[in-house]
């Protein structure tokens, strides 16, 4: 995904309210990301495994880190009371 021009990644633990963006750039690269086991997902060019925190923890890109970039978890109630004009953005299906 893409917020402006900056690439994201968004890193998500599930069954908790635990995420944070990063952005995919990492000197002229961008990253891609799927999904790995347990902690760690891995970037599609390298095989490197990051985790939560955007460090990459093995393989070809070890110790490199992301740019964190501001973002927070709310729950809807709290964000909706803050910005009474908000909706809520749905992917419409293809027909």
């Amino acid at each position: 995904d893409e917020i402006g021009q900056t690439p994201v990644v968004i890193f998500h633990r599930p069954g908790t309210l635990s995420a944070a963006a990063f952005d995919c750039r990492l000197g002229d690269r961008v990253l891609r990301f799927a999904s790995g086991d347990g902690e760690a997902v891995r970037d599609t060019a390298t095989g490197s495994h990051w985790n939560r925190q955007g460090q990459a923890t093995a393989g070809p890109l070890a110790g490199a880190c992301l740019r964190f970039l501001p973002s927070a978890v709310e729950e809807w109630f709290a964000f909706a009371a803050a910005h009474p004009g908000a909706g809520i953005w749905k992917l419409e299906e293809p027909s």
